[in-house]
C-alpha cells in the first residue's frame, strides 16, 4: 500500500485535497470541536482507501508526470468539488438553525444566544437544541456512512479533473438555499403560528383590561406557549427531519451530475 502511494504522490494529493475540502464543510465531520488531528488522520485514512482504486483507472494515470500548473489548476477543481459537496450537506443543518432563529424572535430567547463550539459563532437557543437533536438523529439514521458513501461515489460522477464550472451549477446552489429556507421556515411555523395567536390573545386583553400589566404577563406566558409547543410537535420534527436528510442527500446527487457536466 505505502509503496503504491509512494509511486503516485500526485493521484494521492489530489484524492487528499478532495476529501480534505469536503471535511472542511460537512456538518458534524467538520466541526471545530472535532479535534484536528482526528480530522486530518481520517482525512488521511479515506485517502489511503481511495487511492488505489483511483490509481488502477486512466483518470489517475493521466495526472502523473504532469506539470505543477496543471496538477495545480487541479488542485483547484478537486478542492471546489470537496466545498461543493460539503456545502450542500451543511445548509440542511444550516435550515434547521434558520428555524431556530425564527422561533427565539418570537419567543424572546434571541437576546440570549449561546456561543456555538462546532462553528465558532453564536446560534440562537432554540437552534442550537434543534441542531444537537439533528445531529443525534442524523447519526442515529447513518447518514454519516451517508456522507462518506456520497464522498466516495463522487469519483463516478466526477473524477479527477473533471470539474466543470457552468451556469446550472449556481442555479442548483441557489435552488438549495431557498429549498433549506422554506423547510426551516416550516420547522417553525407551528411554534411562531401558536406564539402569533398569544400575541393577539394579549393585545385583546390590553384594550380589555388597561389596568393589566400585559407585558410583565407576555413574556413568562409566551414562554410556556413556545416550550409547550415545541414539545408537541416534537414528533413532527423528528420526521421532517427524515425529510430533510433525504433531500440533502438528493440535491448531492443533483450537485456531482451538475460537477461532472
Amino acid at each position: 500500500m505505502l509503496e503504491m502511494i509512494l509511486s503516485h504522490v500526485e493521484v494521492f494529493t489530489l484524492v487528499l485535497v478532495r476529501i480534505g475540502g469536503f471535511f472542511m464543510m460537512a456538518p458534524f465531520l467538520g466541526a471545530r470541536n472535532i479535534p484536528m488531528q482526528v480530522k486530518a488522520g481520517l482525512v488521511v485514512f479515506l485517502a489511503i482507501t481511495v487511492v488505489p482504486v483511483i490509481a488502477a483507472t486512466d483518470a489517475g494515470a493521466f495526472y502523473v508526470g504532469k506539470s505543477f500548473a496543471e496538477l495545480f489548476l487541479v488542485i483547484l477543481k478537486e478542492l471546489m468539488v470537496g466545498i461543493a459537496l460539503g456545502l450542500i450537506a451543511a445548509f440542511v443543518f444550516a435550515a434547521i438553525q434558520v428555524g431556530g432563529m425564527f422561533v427565539d424572535m418570537q419567543i424572546g430567547f434571541a437576546m440570549a444566544n449561546v456561543f456555538d463550539p462546532s462553528t465558532g459563532a453564536t446560534s440562537p437557543l432554540t437552534g442550537q437544541f434543534k441542531n444537537v437533536l439533528a445531529m443525534m438523529l442524523f447519526l442515529g439514521f447513518d447518514g454519516h456512512h451517508g456522507l462518506f458513501t456520497a464522498l466516495l461515489q463522487s469519483y463516478s460522477f466526477v473524477p479527477i479533473g473533471g470539474f466543470e464550472m457552468t451556469d446550472r451549477l449556481a442555479a442548483v446552489f441557489i435552488q438549495t438555499l431557498s429549498a433549506m429556507f422554506v423547510l426551516g421556515l416550516k420547522i417553525a411555523l407551528p411554534i411562531i403560528a401558536a406564539l402569533f395567536l398569544t400575541d393577539v390573545g394579549l393585545a385583546i386583553l390590553a384594550r380589555a383590561v388597561p389596568q393589566m400589566n400585559v407585558f410583565a404577563v407576555g413574556m413568562p406566558l409566551k414562554l410556556i406557549v413556545g416550550l409547550g409547543m415545541m414539545v408537541v410537535v416534537m414528533p413532527a420534527f423528528v420526521y421532517l427531519l427524515r425529510g430533510l436528510f433525504s433531500t440533502m442527500f438528493t440535491q448531492m446527487d443533483i450537485v456531482l451530475r451538475v460537477l461532472g457536466g
